[in-house]
């Protein structure tokens, strides 16, 4: 067996360090067959070529996952191998399943929900929230769930540099009653918002 053209295989540098013991954990494996033909002397005599541990690359698979130095030096890949190829090609997406329509399918990972705590003058705080659109939520119905949970003035502005995305700000720091609000009513999972760590530290009761 030999290497590819332009490759060295150090046997001593890998997890077997031993020819014999890879050759027999193949032969386990039942990819080769290995024989003692002269004392002393391992050799295979056999190759399972169509072993379901591996596939054969034909010419699509070979355009598709192979670089152009590969195309004559490998001619079998592992599944594993062959699917860390494949996922290395696709373009990232994301799909939103709303209740009782189609399953929305977009470009790039999902982005969460954001809330944010700024300072305003007077050293005001609010609380924004924005990205509602990308999970299926109606900005608008939040402003009337917020302002009956929060009990603060909740005004609703668009985004910079889009035109149909809305953020919230809700007067004072809020995100408890935001987060409430969306893991326990929207039932939207905590990792999907982020900014939760902005919620005001409770301090130690005093003895």
């Amino acid at each position: 067996m030999l290497s590819p053209e332009g490759q060295q295989l150090d046997i001593k540098k890998s997890s077997y360090k031993k020819l014999s013991k890879f050759l027999q954990t193949m032969q386990q494996r039942q990819i080769v067959q290995v024989k003692e033909l002269s004392k002393g002397v391992e050799s295979i005599t056999a190759v399972s070529w169509k072993h379901a541990d591996y596939v054969v690359i034909n010419p699509i698979l070979c355009d598709c996952l192979l670089e152009k130095s590969e195309h004559h030096t490998i001619a079998k890949l592992t599944w594993d191998d062959l699917f860390t190829r494949c996922l290395k090609r696709l373009q990232e997406c994301h799909q939103v399943t709303f209740p009782g329509q189609n399953p929305v399918v977009r470009k790039g990972g999902i982005k969460p929900i954001n809330i944010d705590v700024a300072q305003r003058s007077s050293n005001k705080k609010v609380t924004i929230v924005s990205n509602l659109e990308a999970f299926g939520l109606d900005p608008q119905s939040l402003v009337n769930a917020l302002q009956q949970k929060a009990q603060a003035s909740v005004t609703m502005h668009q985004v910079p540099g889009t035109k149909d995305k809305m953020a919230l700000q809700v007067q004072g720091n809020q995100v408890n009653h935001i987060a409430k609000l969306l893991t326990e009513e929207y039932r939207i999972p905590a990792k999907y918002i982020a900014g939760l760590d902005k919620a005001p530290k409770t301090g130690k009761k005093k003895r």
